[in-house]
């Protein structure tokens, strides 16, 4: 496997997990309207305690993938906790990468050539110049034409990379380990 090979990789690991701005727009959040406990007024919940809405446990889902960069085949696993935390590892034989993003952070580290980038969804547009958020990787990842999303977001980084999803797949006590050694280099 060429460095090149490896840096190639590592790019589309990158943009796998850190982007859709450039095919999705976002939508904006309807505002909510405020919460009354009297019966007959409009837009908020009424009556007892038992009929007040509660909010749903976040879910884990669970996702293995393949990828093919330049007739190089990787497998991969994507983890995510709904409004917290992505996780995606990549492997040929051994582990070659792993990310892991949440709502305010990016850590991509490159095992095989130890190398790391971390930062925030604001580094990331300094250094590449591509705006996005969590909650915009979150639905791109978990759209029905995620594949399609994907193809597209790498190609607008020349890129030419075949991304094949598995079904998603419910998980429960899913864990999301993520270590980087000290003496990593920059990525």
């Amino acid at each position: 496997m060429t460095q090149a090979s490896l840096k190639l990789l590592m790019v589309c690991l990158l943009l796998l997990t850190v982007g859709c701005s450039i095919t999705r727009k976002a939508t904006p959040a309807k505002p909510e309207q405020p919460a009354t406990s009297q019966p007959g007024t409009t837009g908020g919940t009424t009556g007892t305690d038992s009929e007040i809405h509660r909010e749903q446990p976040k879910k884990s889902l669970t996702n293995n993938f393949t990828c093919a960069i330049q007739g190089m085949n990787v497998n991969g696993q994507l983890r995510v906790k709904e409004d917290s935390v992505i996780w995606a590892s990549a492997t040929k034989i051994v582990e070659l990468g792993r990310a892991r993003i949440t709502q305010d952070s990016v850590v991509i580290y490159a095992k095989v050539v130890n190398r790391c980038f971390r930062g925030t969804y604001m580094d990331i547009y300094r250094r590449f110049h591509y705006r996005t958020t969590f909650d915009e990787v979150y639905k791109m990842l978990t759209a029905p034409d995620a594949e399609t999303q994907i193809a597209t977001l790498l190609k607008g980084f020349k890129v030419d990379a075949q991304i094949k999803l598995g079904p998603w797949k419910e998980a429960e006590n899913l864990t999301f380990p993520f270590s980087v050694p000290k003496n990593v280099n920059p990525l």
